[in-house]
């Protein structure tokens, strides 16, 4: 209600300003005659008191100018009702066009649904909310895959998917199935076995060292599966081993890898378990090539 309020006194006001100004001008142009031909007759009597006309010449534009006043005032009448134009224009734009905006609104808009507080509007999205939403995304991902069982990137994205919500034992087997149409994968492989690690609670079980080992059986030099297996060295205290995976680890990794760092502290700090002196000690064979 407050709105319709709002605007029904800013069309009021829209109104005084333009209605005004012509009223005062018609108004100003009227009084401007009559005070000019009051003048002249002043002017012509006082000229008639000096002897300066005589009283037929005086009569005579004293005439004239009464003559002149009258066609003064019709020619302001047709003025003034010429005027009444402009004034009822600006009356109807003023009136009509907000009416017909409101009623257009009214028609198309929701003038039920109240207005939202910027401070509401520039609130981040609740995390929890996003992952009900990511959750039911997934839900339907899982659906469809039953439906479609022989799609091997589906289950590669439901297993990526559920490993983002933290759902390790549905993504373990999701890449199993995965598996099952690409046996011969080592990235699969890998990541398999590190689904298996994760959801023994960052444990080598001999589940998650078996999907390690056949990935490393189909591609010797792959990087994720060969930082595992480093990682499972450390874990089992053999420190001398990890150092040797760890340097392999780099000898395949591109120079600007970015899982250099973290293997580069790695090897740092099992080589100073195994007392092994890095800078002189012996280099790691070069690594078979792959399949």
């Amino acid at each position: 209600m407050t709105i319709w309020i709002a605007a029904g006194l800013l069309i009021i006001g829209v109104l005084v300003l333009l209605i005004l100004p012509l009223f005062r001008e018609a108004a100003s142009e009227g009084g401007y005659d009559d005070n000019v031909y009051a003048d002249q007759l002043r002017e012509i009597e006082s000229d008639r008191a000096r002897g300066l006309m005589d009283d037929e010449g005086a009569r005579q534009l004293t005439s004239e100018i009464e003559r002149r006043r009258l066609r003064g005032d019709n020619d302001g009448e047709s003025a003034k009702s010429s005027a009444g134009g402009p004034i009822i224009a600006a009356i109807i734009g003023a009136v009509f066009v907000p009416a017909l905006s409101f009623a257009l609104y009214n028609q198309l808009g929701a003038p039920e649904i109240p207005d939202r507080p910027h401070a509401k509007r520039a609130q981040p999205a609740d995390p929890s909310e996003n992952r009900v939403a990511m959750q039911k995304l997934v839900d339907q991902l899982a659906a469809r895959m039953q439906q479609s069982p022989e799609r091997l990137e589906g289950w590669l994205l439901l297993a990526r998917s559920l490993a983002d919500l933290g759902n390790f034992k549905d993504a373990t087997k999701a890449y199993r199935r995965a598996i099952k149409l690409a046996p011969a994968r080592a990235d699969i492989r890998t990541d398999l076995g590190e689904m298996i690690f994760l959801g023994a609670d960052r444990k080598f079980t001999a589940p998650a060292r078996a999907e390690i080992a056949a990935a490393l059986k189909l591609n010797p030099t792959y990087p994720k599966a060969l930082f595992y297996l480093g990682m499972d060295q450390r874990h089992s205290g053999d420190n001398a081993a990890a150092v040797q995976t760890m340097k392999k680890l780099i000898a395949v990794s591109p120079p600007d890898a970015p899982w250099l760092a973290g293997v580069n502290k790695q090897l740092s700090e099992a080589a100073e378990a195994a007392n092994i002196d890095l800078g002189v000690a012996k280099p790691a064979p070069p690594p078979p090539p792959g399949p």
